[in-house]
């Protein structure tokens, strides 16, 4: 897998502008744009993106934000390196309609 890493939801939109993604791997809690405000942006310029959108969280487990809803997954933290794997490959698996 190819991945590019970056620490604010600003900076993840403006890949999302430039390149074609099979996934996007997405943590709530970050400077400046925050994962809220990134599915938001997400879901009004690239909106079947938001399907291709795993969320990480620390919320508690009774339950997610609505904001997230109609994402892939949301993985809670802490959380195993096997899970987060398998969870990516699906999404990214040629089962799952695009």
């Amino acid at each position: 897998m190819e991945v590019n890493c970056v620490e604010n939801g600003a900076d993840a939109l403006a890949l999302v502008r430039q390149y074609e993604y099979d996934a996007i791997l997405l943590d709530l809690m970050m400077p400046g744009m925050n994962g809220f405000d990134f599915l938001d942006a997400l879901r009004a310029e690239e909106p079947r993106m938001v399907e291709r959108t795993i969320v990480v969280t620390a919320f508690s487990r009774q339950g997610h934000p609505p904001a997230v809803d109609g994402t892939f997954a949301v993985i809670r933290k802490p959380f195993d390196i096997e899970s987060l794997m398998s969870v990516v490959e699906l999404c990214v698996s040629e089962e799952w309609e695009r």
